[in-house]
């Protein structure tokens, strides 16, 4: 089975090659137009909830602070744990 579909394919790029080429070149134009239509928007915090949540507050600072210069880190700890920890590494972050 797989042998006859291999030969077939082999008969067909040889015997035939120039309509490969040009179906190749058709699909490709086809995708190159169609792709070439596709718009990003830069903005990819479009994608996150905002309704509520940490990133509702996240996005109100960013609109307060007004750049994307600034990076806002949300550290948290256990309930009723030593916050002692987090400071450490809230410096340790700040020195790199």
């Amino acid at each position: 089975m797989v042998k006859r579909l291999l030969k077939g394919i082999s008969y067909l790029c040889l015997h035939h090659y120039r309509k490969i080429l040009l179906i190749f070149f058709v699909v490709l134009g086809i995708a190159f137009v169609l792709t070439g239509r596709i718009r990003f928007d830069p903005n990819f915090l479009k994608l996150f909830p905002t309704e509520r949540g940490p990133i509702k507050l996240y996005m109100e600072n960013l609109q307060e602070a007004g750049t994307f210069d600034l990076l806002f880190v949300l550290l948290e700890n256990e309930k009723g744990g030593d916050p002692q920890p987090l400071i450490d590494s809230e410096e340790r972050f700040l020195n790199i």
